[in-house]
């Protein structure tokens, strides 16, 4: 079994929308983490968000790094976009790839539909216990759905979330504000002491 979960937040990591995939026959960790990604910037696309900072507890941001690089010039010689150029970016199986191929050009054509109109949008990764809305969200409908044989795909609002998962989500928006908090005091201090220094 394989699939994911994707939660898009606002800067102050209020849920916006969601959607979680649960496929019976499972493809690969590599495949899922795309699909949750590709899921994720449609959901950016619909709702008109295109400030980005795809979070993701992979090993596989770093490859993604690399498809979006290559797909924005940045390999010499290199197209970015062709099956033997994308190729080169993820270690997995040609018949493997030949599978996230497609997958592969839907996420850059997404990307770029959000990049002509962003001002910032990175790839970062996060530790699992950083990941937990996520990654419940994926649990929670697998727990829920038939052992049917078939893929199935949600998109929940907020007011759907179940307790456990709003619980999980406010105490990361507080642990996001407690850290902004942290951080701007550390430059006001910083400023107050280089202002002193510039006195003596």
């Amino acid at each position: 079994m394989g699939g994911y979960g994707v939660i898009v937040r606002d800067p102050c990591g209020k849920p916006v929308i969601a959607s979680a995939s649960v496929q019976p026959r499972g493809v690969s960790d590599y495949y899922h983490v795309l699909d949750g990604v590709d899921a994720g910037l449609a959901l950016a696309l619909e709702h008109g968000i295109y400030d980005l900072e795809l979070m993701c507890n992979s090993s596989i941001d770093c490859y993604i790094r690399q498809i979006f690089q290559r797909a924005d010039g940045r390999f010499p010689n290199q197209c970015g976009a062709c099956k033997t150029c994308l190729r080169r970016a993820i270690p997995v199986s040609d018949k493997g790839f030949d599978v996230m191929f497609p997958l592969l050009k839907r996420i850059i054509d997404k990307r770029s539909k959000i990049i002509c109109k962003s001002r910032t949008f990175s790839v970062n990764t996060v530790c699992s216990s950083s990941n937990k809305a996520a990654i419940l969200l994926a649990r929670q409908l697998a727990k829920k759905s038939p052992l049917s044989g078939k893929s199935k795909t949600e998109i929940i609002t907020p007011e759907e979330f179940e307790d456990e998962l709003k619980m999980i989500l406010y105490e990361d928006a507080y642990k996001g504000t407690r850290f902004y908090q942290s951080q701007q005091r550390w430059v006001f201090q910083k400023k107050e002491l280089t202002a002193v220094k510039m006195v003596k």
